[in-house]
């Protein structure tokens, strides 16, 4: 487990400010990976003059009743992704840990058919899981993160759709998973390019990156591919052996990172790929699929080793 500490001096008096992850999740790079549902506890233990006063952040704004020295972030959903500060405050000053900054897991979310967005004109919502469910499985419909009374099945249908968060909880072998969230709109969804692809060369120096756009109003759903491997059956003489594939907010922020095959997705991603008529891929490609609000992101691919090669980043918009 990696301690965060920055050291200040307090009028005279130094204080320390270490800030842990309690959960035991590694660091990859500035942000720790969090799987979808599960429960993030943020520790600090300040040393200075008592009283210590705490207030923890989030995207550099105070959060309301957090000042106590651990904050919990339980179920954690993409709602939750971003930097996290602390500022421990006495009668002689204050000190400030660094940031943590926390990314969701995409392969751990639940895959979700009829995604981003199905309400036809009449307000019809219409979402099912689109995994095979162990024997003990119990479903749960949240909106806006409660539970939905009586939605219980693989699929919901809600008359009229109202323009909340909706997500699917799956409970089996006493743990709990969760999908994406999903927030329709009324009306169909406008849909422009499908797919956009460039090829390029990426070493351990040199990534290749695109940019992404969602327009307001509608959350997408995109299914984004470095084929680094598979390019190998369509003649390309020097593919990349192992990319590495990781999804950015305008800010910055990793959202998602998927350095292989996941087997836990594969079936969604196949899902998804089939229904944009994108080729299989190999076992050392890597896809993300994830659902995402309005904004501008950034996917970058990088090489995992020493070696350099050719890879097709592609992103498309899975309907």
């Amino acid at each position: 487990m990696g301690y965060l500490t920055r050291r200040v001096r307090l009028l005279g008096q130094s204080c320390w400010v270490p800030l842990a992850l309690a959960s035991g999740l590694g660091a990859q790079e500035e942000a720790s990976i969090v799987r979808a549902g599960a429960t993030v506890t943020l520790t600090a233990s300040a040393d200075g003059a008592a009283p210590l006063r705490y207030q923890w952040t989030f995207s550099d704004q105070p959060l309301v009743g957090a000042t106590n020295a651990s904050l919990v972030l339980e179920r954690f959903s993409a709602r939750q992704v971003g930097r996290y500060g602390l500022r421990v405050v006495n009668s002689l000053g204050w000190a400030e840990a660094p940031p943590v900054i926390l990314a969701l897991d995409a392969a751990s979310l639940l895959p979700l058919a009829a995604l981003p967005t199905r309400v036809v004109a009449d307000g019809t919502l219409a979402l099912s899981a689109s995994m095979p469910a162990p024997a003990d499985a119990r479903w749960q419909w949240l909106k806006a993160g409660q539970p939905i009374a009586g939605a219980t099945n693989a699929v919901l249908v809600v008359r009229p759709a109202a323009a909340a968060a909706y997500q699917l909880r799956l409970t089996a072998g006493g743990r709990e998973e969760f999908s994406a969230e999903v927030t329709p709109r009324t009306g169909s969804s406008p849909r422009g390019l499908a797919n956009l692809s460039t090829r390029g060369l990426v070493s351990p120096e040199v990534a290749l990156i695109s940019g992404v756009v969602i327009p307001p109003e509608w959350s997408r759903t995109l299914l984004i591919r470095a084929v680094g491997p598979g390019l190998a059956a369509f003649g390309v003489a020097s593919p990349l052996a192992q990319p590495s594939l990781r999804l950015r907010d305008s800010a910055g922020r990793l959202l998602a990172t998927e350095l292989a095959w996941s087997s836990s997705a594969s079936s969604a991603l196949a899902e998804a790929a089939a229904a944009v008529g994108a080729f299989p891929l190999a076992a050392a490609d890597v896809a993300i699929l994830l659902t995402l609000p309005p904004g501008a992101y950034t996917a970058e691919v990088t090489s995992l080793g020493i070696g350099r090669g050719e890879v097709l980043l592609e992103v498309y918009d899975v309907p």
